[in-house]
C-alpha cells in the first residue's frame, strides 16, 4: 500500500517535471544560451592565424578531424572574400 502510494507520487512528480522541461524547451527554442557572445569574423581570422600545431592537435582531439577541417575551410573562405 505504502509502496504503491509513493510510486504514484513519484510518477506525478516525474510527469510535472517533464511538462516543465517541454515548456522550457519550446519557449527557449532558437535562443542563444546565457552569456554566449558572438565571435566576430575578424576575431576568427586572428585566432586562426595564431594557432600553433599543438593547438590544432588539441582541437582535433576534442572536436574531431572533420569538424575542425570544416571550420578551417570556412575561415579560409572568409579570408578570401575579404581579400586578406
Amino acid at each position: 500500500m505504502r509502496q504503491a502510494m509513493s510510486d504514484r507520487v513519484v510518477d506525478k512528480l516525474v510527469g510535472r517535471l517533464n511538462t516543465v522541461r517541454t515548456k522550457l524547451h519550446t519557449d527557449f527554442k532558437n535562443t542563444k544560451p546565457f552569456r554566449q557572445e558572438e565571435v566576430t569574423p575578424e576575431e576568427r581570422i586572428f585566432w586562426y592565424r595564431d594557432l600553433s600545431q599543438e593547438d590544432v592537435q588539441f582541437l582535433v582531439e576534442k572536436h574531431g578531424d572533420e569538424k575542425v577541417m570544416v571550420e578551417f575551410n570556412e575561415i579560409e573562405k572568409l579570408i578570401e572574400r575579404r581579400g586578406l
